[in-house]
């Protein structure tokens, strides 16, 4: 990948923000940083309360710090889950178009490869489960991989829809591994449910994974916790985390602890910014630019456009955006076959960034056209 040599480009890629931290998380980090020294560092027992308090105040599920446990990242959670949980060989299900390092741990760590991919109904512009097809597939898997709000199509799944999706993976008995990273940065017309708090019995068999990393924009602090009322689960996991040295980040606890208790209002900020930005992204290229739909999303700042109106997909799309616009994007080739008419958007930026990203598109999209 190129974009990090290209300082022309406008990004709007990586799922980090162009917005600094709240004021708490870096006066606290520079406080700690005074201290001369850096050496090894681990978490204390009562690591898991911010989250605990955090979840329950945001999302109404009560869960007991002793359930949640520290990890560096929700990629290496994941990982490490897949490595004491299953395998090799065993078959493992995602949906795509869905976040693409999903598809590379399960490979890289030889395990067997499912996607119940989700449907795109172009009338109502939203993406959709296929449950008879989650049936057929899901009955094969060890593991069912949720990425619940979904990057990158921006769902945030409904009550009815994660119960038969749970029930479905109860009767197959299929581990649930839920990515929630983005839990926080929900939108006012939807609402977030973990999944693991619907009954006992999915919470049972369910591993959460959330970090503070995508909302208060500490993915360099390197911290994520880990969730499960099932302690084999978790004793199997950190026996894992144990083999491979999980060292964390000295500042990282520091920024995550202070982000889940003191800012709160930073958070409510930023989802009304975000969808600022949204709306006149949105207004803009519906009336500027009307053969790219955005999906509206209920979450993220990560914008799903559908390209298909322009009769170019995969590498053309990835070509029309970085070498004629000059706009960093993902392409949506990368998250499955069933992207390859997308791009996806980083909208995290201040709204004169996204000005003129924008500026630049439509640029490349008169030319295309004529």
């Amino acid at each position: 990948m190129v974009f990090p040599n290209q300082p022309q480009l406008v990004p709007m890629w990586v799922a980090d923000m162009d917005f600094p931290c709240a004021d708490e998380i870096v006066h606290a980090v520079c406080e700690r940083s005074q201290h001369p020294i850096y050496g090894y560092s681990h978490v204390g027992p009562d690591f898991g309360a911010p989250a605990s308090r955090w979840v329950k105040k945001r999302h109404g599920w009560q869960i007991s710090s002793e359930n949640i446990v520290f990890c560096h990242g929700v990629v290496p959670a994941l990982a490490a889950c897949i490595m004491s949980l299953t395998k090799p060989g065993d078959e493992i299900m995602i949906q795509q178009p869905v976040y693409y390092p999903f598809r590379d741990i399960i490979e890289k760590n030889g395990r067997g490869f499912i996607s119940n991919d989700l449907v795109y109904n172009q009338t109502e512009e939203r993406w959709e489960i296929d449950f008879e097809d989650f049936e057929k597939k899901i009955s094969g898997a060890e593991i069912f991989i949720l990425c619940n709000p979904h990057n990158p199509v921006g769902r945030v799944y409904s009550e009815s829809e994660l119960l038969h999706m749970g029930e479905l993976c109860l009767k197959h008995e299929t581990i649930i591994l839920s990515d929630e990273i983005h839990s926080d940065l929900v939108y006012h017309h939807a609402k977030h449910i973990p999944i693991a708090s619907l009954s006992k019995e999915l919470a049972q068999c369910t591993i959460t994974m959330i970090s503070p990393s995508k909302a208060f924009n500490t993915a360099g602090l390197q911290t994520a916790c880990v969730i499960s009322e099932n302690r084999d689960y978790l004793n199997a996991f950190g026996f894992e985390m144990e083999k491979s040295m999980n060292v964390m980040n000295l500042f990282g606890p520091i920024a995550y602890q202070v982000a889940y208790d003191r800012c709160e209002d930073y958070v409510d900020e930023l989802i009304d910014y975000l969808w600022g930005n949204y709306c006149f992204l949105e207004t803009y290229i519906r009336s500027e630019m009307p053969l790219i739909k955005p999906q509206r999303p209920e979450a993220t700042y990560l914008i799903w456009l559908d390209c298909s109106g322009l009769g170019i997909r995969g590498q053309e799309i990835y070509d029309f955006f970085v070498h004629d616009a000059g706009i960093a994007i993902d392409n949506g080739i990368w998250f499955g076959e069933s992207g390859a008419n997308f791009a996806r958007l980083n909208i995290a930026s201040p709204r004169s960034m996204v000005e003129e990203a924008l500026h630049k598109l439509k640029h490349a999209y008169d030319e295309l056209k004529n």
